[in-house]
């Protein structure tokens, strides 16, 4: 081998290695690596860490170790060896989404520490409050199918990332009970309208 041919056989292979640890990362092969080295992206790709997953989730009954609704996360009380490689799972518990939010992270954004974060899974004040849902979109000059619309489609308020799911699903049932007596009331106001407008036109 030419001693010129040697830099383009290293670029060969550092080209072949980094599609192959792309490859890996798409594919979810990356087992054979051990797990604390993983970033978290390439370690929740992991069969270890899906195994992790099921057994917590099972262990949990997919409920929501905080506020009892279903759960979705496996959180991360601490990212020891032992809990990465699935030795330990004491330190993993099931959590809704908005839970998930609210025991990391401060309303701010801030992350909590770990002390902090571990009293957060307990402390059910720490929820921000539901806010009130209401329709309150005025009745004049709605044409029927823009009505329509806005009594079924869901909205969020803007606290929906910080609510748990027992929270969120209260405040879906309320919200949706809020959009339908919105929309008969306008039907109502519709139908009272076209009533009177076919009076006058007599």
């Amino acid at each position: 081998m030419m001693p010129m041919e040697v830099p383009k056989l290293l670029d060969d292979c550092r080209r072949r290695l980094a599609e192959r640890e792309a490859l890996e990362r798409q594919t979810g092969r990356i087992d054979t690596v051990d797990p604390v080295s993983l970033e978290e992206r390439d370690y929740r790709r992991t069969k270890l860490w899906q195994k992790i997953r099921r057994r917590v989730f099972a262990r949990d009954g997919k409920t929501c170790r905080r506020c009892g609704g279903s759960a979705t996360i496996v959180h991360h009380v601490t990212y020891d060896p032992p809990v990465m490689r699935g030795e330990d799972d004491s330190k993993l518990v099931a959590l809704c989404e908005g839970c998930h939010t609210i025991v990391p992270f401060l309303p701010s954004g801030e992350r909590r520490g770990l002390a902090e974060a571990e009293c957060a899974l307990a402390d059910l004040d720490l929820n921000d409050l539901i806010p009130l849902a209401a329709m309150s979109v005025p009745f004049k000059g709605l044409r029927y199918s823009v009505a329509w619309k806005l009594s079924v489609t869901p909205r969020h308020p803007a606290t929906w990332n910080r609510m748990t799911d027992v929270q969120s699903k209260a405040w879906q049932a309320e919200d949706s009970r809020c959009r339908a007596e919105w929309f008969a009331r306008y039907r109502e106001y519709r139908d009272e309208t076209e009533t009177a407008a076919a009076r006058r036109s007599r």
